[in-house]
């Protein structure tokens, strides 16, 4: 599992738990930590001096239709990723 798919399982996982009654600010606020943490590690890990995607992953979700998902992400979508992060935790902190 890279980082990139914990990016977008962290927020899943914590609407879930507020779902089933968990208290709503401390888990939005702990989801929000977990991913900016998350998204300063990629940010640490990116090797600049590589081009094209990292972090990738692609799975197959049916074979029949095909149906998959893939993510990864390049230097410009790694500052969209800490900017989201970064903007998340604001709101929440807020």
């Amino acid at each position: 599992m890279s980082i990139l798919d914990l990016l977008i399982l962290v927020p899943i996982v914590a609407a879930v738990l507020v779902l089933l009654g968990g208290p709503g600010r401390t888990v939005a606020f702990s989801a929000a930590i977990l991913n900016t943490l998350l998204g300063l590690l990629a940010v640490l890990l990116f090797d600049a001096s590589d081009d094209g995607f990292q972090f990738t992953a692609q799975r197959i979700l049916l074979a029949s239709p095909a149906l998959g998902s893939s993510v990864g992400v390049d230097g410009m979508g790694l500052i969209m990723v800490l900017l989201t992060v970064l903007v998340t935790l604001a709101a929440v902190w807020v």
